[in-house]
């Protein structure tokens, strides 16, 4: 009966540690993703910005 607890305590860790590092991952990637998308977002708005003002020059 005592390996059995040891090994549920070891399966218990495992799956604890798992969950934490899935959680990890995700946070970090979902970051990650925000960021470029926020970049990807600035650089369309300031390709706008300079595409109007070199219209308003042109003419």
């Amino acid at each position: 009966m005592n390996e059995l607890y040891e090994f549920a305590k070891q399966v218990d860790v495992f799956f604890i540690f798992a969950i934490i590092y899935v959680l990890v991952v995700n946070t970090i990637g979902s970051l990650i993703m925000g960021i470029i998308h926020w970049i990807k977002k600035q650089r369309k708005k300031l390709k706008e910005k300079k595409t109007e003002k070199n219209n308003i020059t042109e003419e």
